[in-house]
């Protein structure tokens, strides 16, 4: 009997151990990949500024050579302008990522929606063929504004028990508890109702 017990407290110490050792290899994993996240976060920081500083080169470039911007120029600095954008975009998606640990689908649609846009405004209609790009960039559009819809329609929160649209974050207050908000008050029927 004492040799069954021995092999049972055995068991237990080498199960520790497992939890112990996955618990390090988790911890090694996360900081691995937020290292790798704050790499990219510079990187595309860099990438942003530097697509800045050749956006004012450009402006400056097509102002001091034209008194009059064509259509060339005018659609150009909108391209430049949608890139800064979508890199601006980008970089609060990895922020948000490193700091809540949540993706957010929205801010992806968005990004495909800009993109798409861009992809339109640049668009030189006097190609051929341009027809069957312009029908599947409308679709690309639409499937992605259906999308961004229904994401924004389910996005509800609970009030008072009942789900109910967010029209702004005062109306939605958030599910997490925190420190400083105000716990919710015990109905007092119950607790003044005598006990046998």
């Amino acid at each position: 009997m004492g040799k069954n017990e021995g092999k049972g407290e055995g068991k237990g110490v080498m199960i520790k151990e497992v939890r112990e050792a996955q618990t390090v290899l988790l911890k090694i994993i996360t900081n691995i990949q937020l290292a790798i996240y704050l790499v990219m976060m510079i990187l595309l920081t860099g990438v942003v500024i530097y697509t800045v500083y050749q956006y004012l080169i450009y402006l400056f470039t097509v102002f001091a050579q034209h008194s009059v911007l064509d259509i060339d120029a005018i659609l150009g600095a909108f391209s430049f302008f949608l890139i800064i954008l979508i890199g601006l975009e980008l970089m609060d998606t990895v922020k948000s990522f490193v700091t809540t640990h949540k993706v957010n689908v929205n801010i992806f649609i968005t990004l495909a929606l800009i993109a798409a846009c861009r992809k339109i405004i640049v668009l030189d209609l006097g190609n051929e063929g341009d027809d069957l790009e312009l029908i599947g960039l409308g679709i690309i559009i639409f499937a992605l504004a259906a999308g961004y819809y229904i994401l924004k329609k389910a996005d509800l929160c609970i009030i008072d028990g009942t789900k109910q649209d967010k029209p702004d974050k005062k109306a939605c207050p958030s599910t997490e508890k925190t420190d400083d908000q105000p716990q919710p008050q015990e109905d007092k029927t119950k607790s003044e109702m005598p006990t046998e």
